[in-house]
């Protein structure tokens, strides 16, 4: 059977078949716009999703395979026990965009009447800001022993998901640990054991990442070079707090989802990359990157 996708624009929902793979994509989507007279415009946009598949990959990347520790397939010969939160969801997703025109120089409320030296000097400034706040994304833990046994050739198997020890969910937010470089999720692997021979584990994608959250800034100044030509200067600030986005466990850099692999539940070492900061570097950066921009337009 070949794959298609089935979309139901009237309630934003969005259905993926195939003979390998299900998923399902339900969202509300709202944005509201407001220009005021002061010169200030923004944009607001809010998305509550839920995306449920029963095998996740890169959407955008050149990898194809999924693997356990991502919330992989376990059993392919039975998907519906791979079935949970997709690697991508995040439940909330809440983004800013704003400009404001400083009410300084010609035709504006202050110094409206200022000398041509004076409005070049103070007038045609604005700022501009982009602000994002999500949800964290997923992740699964695995046992990282070859206990689950599937399919029809001998020795056969695959890497089970771990078990709870107890019926309480251990918290997964980031915490400080003596002695190791970062945050954790975990302190240690105590409430965690293997799953029995056979058996594939808890399920999958039941714990969930850090927040993201970022804020890019701007400041830029327009004025006229000559009658019919225009100059702008932008000074732009991506990760403009230089604010530190902890990866999931599932792509942390050293940590492990592994119980049985001594970097697990560790955090460490590098950040998130901004998806804005891809403007100057292809993959973006995680840390502050400033630039200047200069445009002649005639």
């Amino acid at each position: 059977m070949a794959a298609r996708l089935r979309p139901n624009p009237q309630f934003g929902t969005a259905i993926f078949l195939s003979n390998a793979a299900d998923s399902n994509y339900h969202s509300m989507q709202t944005t509201l716009r407001k220009r005021f007279a002061s010169g200030l415009l923004f944009n607001l946009s809010y998305t509550f999703s839920k995306v449920i598949d029963n095998q996740s990959t890169d959407p955008v990347g050149t990898s194809s395979t999924p693997t356990v520790l991502g919330g992989g397939v376990i059993d392919s010969n039975n998907l519906r026990n791979n079935r949970g939160p997709a690697n991508w969801d995040r439940t909330h997703v809440w983004v800013t965009t704003w400009i404001y025109e400083l009410p300084f120089g010609k035709g504006k409320k202050w110094i409206s009447n200022a000398s041509p030296a004076l409005n070049a000097l103070l007038g045609g400034w604005s700022i501009q800001g982009f602000n994002a706040l999500m949800s964290g994304t997923p992740f699964s833990i695995s046992s990282g022993s070859r206990t689950a046994f599937f399919g029809s050739g001998t020795g056969t198997s695959g890497n089970s998901r771990a078990i709870l020890i107890g019926n309480t969910q251990p918290d997964a937010t980031l915490k400080a640990k003596p002695g190791v470089i970062g945050p954790v999720f975990f302190q240690d692997a105590s409430a965690f054991t293997f799953a029995a021979p056979g058996e594939i584990g808890m399920g999958r994608n039941t714990f969930r990442g850090p927040n993201y959250w970022n804020v890019d800034a701007s400041i830029s100044k327009s004025f006229k070079f000559k009658e019919r030509a225009d100059v702008t200067f932008r000074l732009e600030a991506f990760n403009a707090l230089n604010h530190a986005n902890y990866r999931s466990l599932a792509d942390a850099t050293t940590g492990d989802t592994r119980i049985n692999n001594p970097n697990f539940g560790q955090s460490c070492c590098q950040t998130r990359p901004t998806a804005t900061s891809t403007a100057i570097v292809s993959n973006g950066e995680a840390y502050r990157v400033v630039q200047g921009v200069l445009r002649f337009s005639f």
